[in-house]
């Protein structure tokens, strides 16, 4: 997968935000597990529309912002690091990545794994998750 460009990333933390309670939602019960491949699904058609991106699927997207998750909180645990370090003086600069603003509020959410089922009308809601012994994973995106 083609990494997303600096103005796709930025589209795609806007998107997010407007559903952030229902994909970054702790519940995992079958109707909330629904709701958010829903939701992915809507990302998606969200995204796609837009003429200057290249199309994704949902579950691209997915890994997209998974990852941008955690390059956020490596960021973050690096200048705590870093600030510990100092004995609370001034921190050295460092080269931060270039994350959207919104990130900020993005950086407190994510879970990995979701347990219990989905039942969704859409069959594409099924391709976000893979099945393992009864446990719901999100999908690898390989």
């Amino acid at each position: 997968m083609v990494r997303l460009t600096r103005e796709e990333t930025k589209l795609l933390v806007d998107i997010i935000n407007k559903r952030r309670e229902v994909l970054e939602s702790k519940k995992t019960d079958a109707l909330s597990n629904a709701k958010k491949a829903r939701a992915w699904l809507d990302v998606q058609d969200e995204f796609n529309s837009n003429e200057f991106v290249r199309k994704r699927t949902a579950k691209q997207l997915r890994k997209s912002w998974d990852n941008l998750k955690m390059r956020k909180r490596k960021e973050l645990a690096n200048e705590r690091q870093e600030r510990m370090k100092t004995g609370g003086g001034p921190m050295p600069s460092t080269s931060r990545e270039d994350f959207p603003p919104e990130m900020e509020i993005a950086v407190p959410f994510g879970r990995k794994t979701y347990r219990g089922s989905i039942h969704s009308e859409d069959p594409r809601c099924r391709d976000l998750f893979q099945f393992k012994k009864g446990t719901i994973y999100q999908g690898s995106g390989h």
